[in-house]
Formats: C-alpha cells, structure tokens, sequence
C-alpha cells in the first residue's frame, strides 16, 4: 500500500525527471536528434535517490515497488519519446541502482517460496486442495484440478487489483 508521501514523492519524481529528459522541438515540428547534456549524471543520481526513498519504504520487502518504479520511470521516458528499449534500459538502470544504494539482497528462489523456513524448505504432504478442500487425486500436490488453480489464481489477482484501486482512490483528492 502507498502512503500519500510515498505517492507524492513517486509522482514527483517522475514528472520532475519528464521535465529534465524533454527534447527540445524544432520549427518544422520534428525532435531534434538527442545531445548528450553535462548534466545527465546529476539528474539520474537525483532520480536514484528518489527511487531508493520510495523503495525503501516497500512493505513487507524493498522489492514491493520494484516493478511499479521500473513501470513509471519507463512509461514517462516512452511519452517523451524514447524508444521502448532504451526507456526500458535506463528505468531498470535507475532500480536497479536504487536497490543497490538501499542494500537490498535478492533472495534466493527458494527463499521466495511459502515454504521457507530459516534452514531449509519444510516438505509436507497436502491431503487437500488448497482452494476447494476435496481430496487430491494422485499426482497433485497442491489442486484437485487445473480449475481450481485457475480460479484460485484469479481470486489472488482479484483481490491484488482491489487492493490496489483502493490505495488510488484513498490518494484522490
């Protein structure tokens, strides 16, 4: 969930790096071809620095913004004319940065599962489906069927969706 400091600093940080990146427009209506400015390595290690505020604010982990930031910073780059590719190159540049300056270590794959325990993963055997509660036919593990996996799968999207058009609206004025 973001805070209103959070969803204020995140916003202006990218309509402030949108105003930085502008390229100039020449009479005729066409871009001029992009020149590389001094001020570049100031404005992306200002851009840095506000992405690992906001990053580091991330509940439970300071992962739980990764994808939003890279998404921003990458949408506002491409309106302002960046290829897709590069806009993608230096959003991810720009977060991966951040996590850096924040300290952040990626877990493991295993680490990430539900499962994990301080040493190790905890191996139990499931008896039911985990959405339905019916016995699991032979070769399951964690459904009764691939409908149920299907629909829990939207149920946990369902529910993120909500989450996250409540903590939009709850920002609006």
């Amino acid at each position: 969930m973001i805070d209103p400091h959070t969803r204020a600093r995140l916003f202006g940080s990218q309509s402030a790096y949108l105003l930085l990146r502008a390229k100039p427009v020449t009479l005729a209506g066409h871009r001029e071809k992009r020149r590389k400015r001094k001020g570049d390595q100031v404005y992306r290690r200002r851009l840095i620095d506000q992405t690992a505020v906001i990053m580091r604010r991330g509940e439970p982990t300071d992962f739980a913004f990764e994808g939003f930031m890279r998404h921003g910073l990458r949408s506002g780059l491409c309106l302002r004319g960046w290829s897709w590719a590069d806009a993608d190159d230096m959003a991810a540049d720009i977060v991966r940065s951040a996590l850096s300056q924040i300290g952040a270590k990626r877990p493991t794959y295993q680490q990430g599962q539900p499962e994990w325990v301080q040493d190790g993963v905890i191996t139990f055997e499931r008896e039911r489906c985990i959405r339905c509660g019916w016995a699991l036919p032979e070769g399951n593990w964690k459904y009764c069927s691939a409908r149920c996996s299907s629909a829990h799968r939207m149920d946990l999207h369902r529910r993120f969706t909500v989450e996250q058009w409540e903590a939009v609206s709850d920002d609006a004025p």
